[in-house]
């Protein structure tokens, strides 16, 4: 507990003095002298959260997963302060002759997590559509996590695009003023594909709560009323995208890795404040909705299968629980990393931590497209369980076809081989 509102108090201390007008007399850069205690404190309090974080998750997860979990966010704590670090020089463009080592390391690691966002998301889609027998999803879920996979799929079109060829050019190139229609193009796309996997994940999360808390609902799932809700999110998306690429100029600034969206002959509209509301209020509201459903579980009424499952039902709950947090935490990360990160990061490191904050930022962006299938592997036995048997069949068959070719090479040699003693002879 006092551990937890620690974190609390002085997240909101520093948070506080991000929004601090540059002029001001009481705090003008936390890298002075006069604040080193707010430096510090800064540093112990990014410790301390990782610790709490890290002992709150031992009881979520299982043992063999705890040893990921922490890796990973050590490495997530590391990796910003490594990029900071290389970056020595305050630089306006990746491009510089002197940023090699940033702008080569940035095309690595977005690389790396573009592979595995495309292998991911493709051994999901091999899972979902596994033969029958192996299945023991609904198709209503299939049907759901199919449009997520797509989005998936369709959000990293940009990154491959644009992103990745566009800091791979020399900073004079002419040709870059020649595909400024693809930048902006694929930027609104960019945003068209996040706002739809939101959609589908709310979407996705509300089919789970009537399912376990409402199954008289469930009719709303059904049939050609699946179909209809499927075909009103992708329109619905489809609007608003398309409004937002009216009023607002999206396109990718390569010289800093930022996504830029300037909006300034948008009118106030109510659709551009129901697209904000909405994107920042439905991940919230996907955590009541799995909340509910772990005390749904945990406080149901049960028959004397209630004790002989209970271990069974243990499982279940964790499950839901990883599930939640790690879902809806990732849209809500990315709010705190697009928009209250950067300040904070500014405050303390200078300009010379703009660059390489907008590779971290990125690099999440990207990770998020590929955040459903490593949920999804992560909580779920019988889905790795699956992959597995796919691939030992796939090794089995291709052993198998390999016997028979050696076979068949030896069955010709035998057969050869008195045409060859007699030729010899």
């Amino acid at each position: 507990m006092i551990p937890s509102s620690y974190c609390i108090i002085i997240l909101v201390l520093i948070l506080s003095l991000t929004y601090q007008k540059v002029n001001t007399t009481r705090v003008s850069d936390v890298r002075d002298e006069n604040q080193k205690a707010i430096k510090y404190v800064a540093f112990f309090t990014v410790f301390l959260f990782y610790g709490f974080i890290s002992n709150k998750l031992v009881v979520l997860l299982r043992e063999k997963y705890l040893v990921i979990v922490r890796q990973y966010m050590k490495t997530m704590t590391i990796f910003l302060a490594f990029l900071i670090a290389i970056s020595i020089t305050i630089a306006n463009d990746i491009r510089d002759e002197n940023q090699k080592i940033i702008k080569y390391t940035a095309s690595l690691l977005f690389t790396v997590l573009l592979f595995y966002g495309i292998i991911s998301n493709t051994l999901m889609a091999i899972v979902l559509f596994c033969k029958r027998e192996y299945n023991h999803y609904s198709r209503e879920f299939i049907l759901i996590t199919s449009q997520l996979i797509i989005c998936n799929f369709m959000a990293l079109l940009p990154q491959v695009i644009v992103v990745l060829p566009e800091m791979l050019q020399a900073k004079n190139n002419s040709y870059v003023n020649q595909t400024i229609w693809i930048n902006h193009t694929l930027s609104s796309f960019n945003n068209f594909s996040l706002f739809a996997l939101l959609n589908f994940s709310f979407l996705l999360t509300v089919n789970r709560f009537v399912v376990i808390i409402l199954p008289k609902c469930n009719i709303l799932f059904e049939s050609a009323k699946l179909y209809f809700l499927i075909i009103f999110i992708w329109l619905l998306t489809l609007a608003f995208s398309t409004i937002d690429y009216y009023f607002c100029i999206r396109s990718f600034h390569v010289s800093d890795l930022h996504w830029i969206r300037d909006c300034t002959k948008r009118p106030k509209s109510i659709f551009t404040s129901i697209h904000y509301i909405w994107s920042s209020v439905s991940p919230i509201v996907m955590f009541i909705m799995y909340i509910a459903m772990f005390y749904n579980i945990r406080h149901s009424s049960m028959s004397i299968k209630r004790k002989l499952n209970m271990a069974r039902n243990n499982i279940y709950e964790r499950s839901m629980l990883v599930q939640a947090a790690l879902t809806c935490g990732v849209f809500e990360i990315k709010l705190i990393i697009v928009y209250l990160l950067p300040p904070l990061i500014i405050k303390i490191f200078g300009e010379r931590a703009h660059i390489p904050l907008r590779i971290f930022i990125n690099c999440y962006i990207i990770f998020i497209y590929a955040a459903l299938p490593t949920i999804y592997f992560l909580c779920n036995n019988r889905a790795r369980r699956i992959l597995k048997h796919h691939f030992f069949q796939l090794r089995h068959q291709h052993l198998n076809d390999q016997f028979v070719e050696l076979k068949d090479q030896h069955f010709k040699d035998q057969h050869n081989l008195p045409y060859i003693f007699n030729q010899l002879n």
